[in-house]
């Protein structure tokens, strides 16, 4: 047996985060997240984890995206990592006037939602970068 196997053996191995025998947050093998702040490589692979999932999401449920210019792609994966892919489905509108290339009717729908004032300046952003096709 290794140090490793032991300890994973002894604190266990959580995937999500959990309150340990003492009420302190934590994460992965005893990580405490109120005495140590998660890695920023591990942030990072995260985040790179959950956006290759989204895009993968993304393209299974909206092939003809893979078909977008670069910016107006970002746009809606954007969304999709912001809303989940489903609840970027909910915005049939939009989708279906970008499947179309309505990109000023594409924008004006992404802005006529409960959305736009969740997010605020990241939903006009997104919304002009949807209209002109250039990143914002």
């Amino acid at each position: 047996m290794t140090l490793q196997e032991q300890l994973i053996r002894d604190e266990g191995m959580r995937l999500k985060a959990y309150q340990d025998s003492r009420g302190i947050w934590s994460i992965g093998i005893g990580h405490n997240l109120q005495a140590k702040a998660i890695p920023q490589a591990a942030v990072m692979f995260i985040f790179e984890t959950d956006l290759a999932d989204t895009e993968t999401e993304v393209k299974e449920l909206l092939p003809w995206t893979v078909n977008l210019d670069a910016a107006r792609y970002a746009v809606v994966v954007n969304m999709a990592f912001n809303l989940g892919v489903h609840g970027l489905l909910k915005f049939r509108l939009a989708l279906a006037a970008m499947q179309r290339s309505d990109w000023p009717e594409a924008a004006k729908e992404m802005l006529d939602s409960d959305w736009k004032d969740q997010v605020g300046s990241r939903a006009h952003r997104l919304a002009q970068q949807m209209e002109t096709g250039n990143w914002v």
